[in-house]
């Protein structure tokens, strides 16, 4: 984990907590989009992935648009600062696949205060290895039936609650089968939310 001063500011002791634990890959920027915070979990799929050098490149305090080229950086400059504005949060899911897995992720970009500041959440929505079935084939939904057979999904990302280890994740499967769930908050969510009730 990594968080600069003026950044560690906005992050009650709670939320630093919640999004440091959390599987998914969890970054902040400054209202000028200048890295300001990642969890491990960020850094961890980095490494994982042979990005040891883009983190030594990609230092607190880069803009998060120096990533991005092309018109990826029109779209994502333009989202960025409508979301930072607005006050409203952005969803996309994307596709950011290896030479041995297909990977689609579950990015959402949230305002956090009123300065401008947002939060990055990327969550695994699918994973398997080239060339298997399709997501629906390899997802093993009784990973994420607890007691009486229920599925946890938050109520505010719609995250599902793995059971061992309790991790939250994000399924499209879940989204369109509509499987019997029961509805809780995932800790990032909480800490976002309803900071008072944590």
């Amino acid at each position: 984990m990594k968080i600069d001063r003026e950044f560690a500011k906005l992050l009650g002791p709670d939320q630093r907590i919640a999004f440091d634990g959390d599987v998914s890959a969890i970054c902040g920027v400054s209202p000028d989009l200048r890295l300001a915070y990642w969890n491990d979990a960020w850094e961890l799929f980095a490494r994982k992935n042979g990005g040891a050098s883009v983190l030594e490149q990609f230092t607190l305090g880069r803009s998060i648009l120096d990533a991005i080229s092309g018109q990826l950086r029109s779209f994502y400059e333009l989202i960025l600062r409508s979301v930072a504005q607005t006050g409203e949060e952005f969803e996309h899911l994307y596709e950011c696949s290896s030479a041995d897995l297909v990977r689609w992720f579950h990015m959402r970009v949230l305002p956090l205060g009123k300065d401008g500041a947002l939060l990055f959440v990327h969550s695994l929505a699918v994973e398997r290895p080239r060339g298997a079935a399709e997501e629906d084939a390899y997802l093993d939904a009784t990973d994420f039936r607890g007691d009486g057979g229920l599925i946890l999904q938050c109520s505010n990302c719609r995250r599902v609650r793995r059971v061992d280890p309790k991790q939250w994740e994000w399924h499209r499967l879940f989204m369109e089968a509509r499987p019997a769930v029961s509805h809780g908050v995932c800790l990032v969510c909480l800490e976002l939310y309803y900071p008072e009730g944590s």
